[in-house]
């Protein structure tokens, strides 16, 4: 006769609750920074509004880069970077606002593996957006430039009901080069 046993290693035991913590992070976020975005209003001023009131340029400097603009016909926010006004960074934070978008620094984040795969990476390259991770049971996406309505679209067609935050092109591109092709 065998002996009794309470405890049957041989078997992998079935826990209560399996699954439940990857669910409670999907639903309260896989970052503080994801958990915590605010809900922002898009802006109705134009770019130009939001860079003098930021202190970035002064009104005479930003009817001068209007003018630079309308002349080489080009946007205002290339002119703005292109005499240094403004730094690449400054103007997606200001794209972000005027888009109703957070702007999230990548440097503090790492993306979360389970995001990174609701899209190809193939895509994430062409369109510079990176899933990052999950916010009251959405997925957060981030883009390079906030007003790249194909790039958001494209994104919205693989990750449905994504919610979108802007993020330095620099750094969505480094992270996308770790991806595998």
């Amino acid at each position: 006769m065998e002996p009794l046993r309470l405890l049957d290693t041989s078997e992998p035991k079935l826990e209560f609750g399996t699954g439940l913590r990857a669910r409670l992070r999907i639903v309260h976020g896989t970052h503080s920074l994801l958990a915590d975005l605010p809900d922002l209003e898009p802006r109705t001023e134009p770019l130009g509004a939001l860079v003098v009131e930021a202190g970035l340029v002064t009104p005479a400097d930003l009817v001068w880069a209007l003018e630079e603009a309308a002349g080489r016909r080009r946007r205002l926010g290339e002119i703005l970077i292109d005499e240094e006004f403004v730094t690449h960074e400054d103007l997606v934070r200001l794209l972000a606002e005027q888009r109703g978008m957070p702007y999230i620094d990548l440097k503090k984040l790492d993306p979360d593996p389970d995001a990174v795969r609701l899209l190809p990476a193939s895509t994430a390259r062409l369109f510079r957006t990176l899933p990052l991770g999950f916010s009251r049971g959405l997925p957060v996406v981030a883009v390079a430039d906030p007003t790249d309505e194909l790039a958001l679209a494209r994104a919205r067609s693989f990750v449905e009901d994504a919610r979108f935050v802007a993020s330095s092109d620099s750094e969505i591109l480094a992270r996308l080069q770790n991806l595998e092709p």
